[in-house]
């Protein structure tokens, strides 16, 4: 039979696992959002500039907010993912690529004909 005490220490020791490991984890945590906050400010400065570059070569306009948001999706994809690296979710990070990578090939097959 299952015993209500046993149970209940259970869920304890789990959760105080948890705490502890979360108090283990804030440098990891704090230095994660800090790479977060550093790539969007990158992100940022790299789009104004790819803008500023790319309206001097182009004068398509819709070309030139298109190629600066991929820079800035870009980089603060390199930002996620440096700050999952940190947090070690490795195996975050790779199903996150692989994920992409199917999304990505179903979306080159779905956008063919348009782009023929």
């Amino acid at each position: 039979m299952f015993d209500v005490n046993e149970g209940i220490d259970l869920i304890f020791s789990t959760l105080r696992n948890w705490l502890e490991t979360l108090f283990k984890m804030l440098p990891h945590l704090g230095l994660a959002i800090v790479i977060i906050f550093i790539a969007l400010l990158i992100a940022r400065f790299a789009r104004k500039t790819s803008l500023n570059v790319s309206g001097k070569v182009s004068h398509r306009e819709t070309l030139n907010h298109l190629l600066s948001t991929i820079i800035y999706v870009f980089v603060m994809l390199i930002g996620i993912f440096a700050a999952l690296s940190v947090l070690n979710l490795d195996k975050t990070v790779t199903s996150i690529l692989a994920g992409a990578g199917i999304i990505g090939l179903a979306l080159a097959f779905a956008f063919q004909d348009i782009a023929a």
